[in-house]
């Protein structure tokens, strides 16, 4: 059995080991290692006895259900396997955060509110993996933003055309 020299995490020499050690002692595939009989110093993965070492764990599909056995609930919004559908574009929705704020304080604040918590909630959503759920709270943050807007202009209106009756 080959004993194998490697050059550990410090920069220092070690060895020798046997190939059944390699995990043990943290030998990476980048790891350089040398041997008796060659040239020079290798990443592990480059050695031809050690590639299967480090190739890529086969993924095994999960075991089929029997046909009588009824299937396990899937999530709302889930592609099937119970897992958030990945965004296409890999990043996280807008917030609206800022216009929330500005329409809450500029225009009707107890309409705006709801739009500031829901715009607070995106980023952690989004970190916590949930795709789908800081999707939504983006929709709910952008939709009570817009209620706020609305909201404040009805109020202009109102109290414009009141002071304007009252003038005559």
């Amino acid at each position: 059995m080959k004993q194998y020299y490697y050059v550990n995490k410090y920069g220092q020499q070690a060895g020798p080991i046997p190939v059944g050690q390699f995990s043990a002692c943290g030998i990476m595939k980048e790891t350089l290692v040398w041997c008796e009989g060659m040239s020079e110093w290798k990443k592990a993965e480059e050695v031809e006895e050690l590639k299967h070492l480090f190739a890529p764990a086969a993924i095994t599909p999960p075991p089929l259900q029997p046909s009588g056995m009824p299937q396990p609930p899937v999530a709302p919004g889930s592609n099937g396997a119970g897992i958030p559908p990945a965004d296409p574009t890999g990043q996280c929705p807008d917030n609206y955060l800022v216009w929330t704020i500005l329409t809450t304080i500029l225009c009707c604040w107890p309409l705006g509110i709801p739009g500031i918590v829901y715009a607070t909630k995106v980023e952690k959503l989004w970190r916590a993996g949930d795709s789908a759920g800081a999707q939504q709270a983006a929709e709910q943050a952008k939709m009570w933003c817009f209620i706020s807007l609305g909201g404040g202009v009805l109020t202009f209106i109102v109290s414009f055309a009141f002071g304007f009756l009252s003038a005559l």
